[in-house]
């Protein structure tokens, strides 16, 4: 096992427990305020449970090398989980919306804010905690299914700190003689997260769908790639070169075409094996999860999409 997968797959585990333990602060406290928020905020974190053991298979799975089923691995299986998680979250927003409407339409609804407060403030201080630490070990190690449960910590404190402040506000409420209007404060918070919390699974979601039907990845990767390739190959005489890319998971995969010049000589394919080497290794010096294929040509025609 890379030192990579080891730290993906704890930092996975570690976001796992932190999901547990949500679930039944979050379940817990529902009974106890008969909030809806918080019942959400519940909800929401049973989702990310169930797919975050997926996610950990997923993570050993995407380890393992190619073979005759999947002859480029399985690191395709990255961005499917992605696209899944992604559209539980926004099944969940929208269930949550429409809920939260017919609530309103009937009158509020009525609840224990004492309680709701504790709540507010033991979530969102366990859910940015989590959030930040597993945003450290997925900037260090560049993983995307770590970052995707990033993601998810992040809306899930933005859930909590927004059930926070309005359930301390509706407690003020309560406090001046206006407690006619706190029974709306509940479906009006759930209305607000759910909007709020919906484009980041539509971002995580579009992302991944890209990688899924092998779409060019966004030309901020592409720019950063051609950088540090037009530096690998300086040394080989050329009159232009071409290159494709393809991103599934944490893997890259580079079809290169080098548009040779006269001044382009060889003795033997082992030369030509030299000179792969040594750009594939300043490549994989920069991206260690880069595979390249590299094409010596004369004629431009070759290189060309068809």
């Amino acid at each position: 096992m890379t030192a990579k997968a080891f730290y993906e797959q704890n930092a996975l585990k570690v976001s796992m427990f932190g999901t547990t333990i949500f679930i039944i602060l979050g379940f817990g406290f529902a009974i106890l305020t008969d909030s809806n928020s918080i019942l959400f905020d519940g909800i929401y974190s049973l989702i990310a449970f169930s797919i975050s053991i997926l996610t950990l298979k997923v993570a050993k799975l995407a380890e393992k090398p190619d073979d005759d089923m999947f002859h480029f691995g399985y690191t395709q299986f990255e961005p499917l989980i992605n696209v899944f998680k992604s559209l539980f979250i926004l099944a969940a927003c929208v269930f949550a919306l429409t809920g939260a409407i017919r609530s309103i339409l009937k009158g509020g609804h009525p609840m224990e804010l004492g309680f709701a407060v504790v709540y507010g403030v033991l979530a969102t201080g366990g859910c940015f905690a989590f959030g930040f630490y597993l945003h450290h070990i997925a900037k260090k190690h560049q993983s995307g299914l770590v970052q995707v449960d990033v993601v998810e910590w992040l809306i899930d404190g933005s859930i909590s700190m927004g059930i926070l402040i309005g359930f301390a506000i509706a407690y003020g409420l309560e406090l001046i003689g206006w407690k006619s209007v706190t029974p709306y404060v509940d479906p009006i918070l759930l209305i607000i997260i759910s909007i709020v919390s919906l484009p980041f699974p539509v971002k995580v979601l579009l992302n991944n769908m890209r990688e899924l039907v092998a779409m060019a990845p966004p030309e901020s990767v592409i720019d950063d790639l051609d950088i540090h390739l037009k530096k690998a190959i300086q040394d080989v005489p050329l009159i232009d070169y071409e290159f494709r890319v393809l991103k599934q998971g944490r893997n890259t995969f580079l079809l290169v075409h080098l548009i040779v010049s006269d001044e382009f000589h060889i003795d033997s394919v082992e030369e030509l094996d030299r000179i792969r080497e040594g750009i594939d290794s300043k490549m994989i010096a920069f991206n260690p999860e880069i595979t390249m294929e590299v094409l010596f040509i004369k004629d431009k025609a070759w290189a060309e999409l068809k």
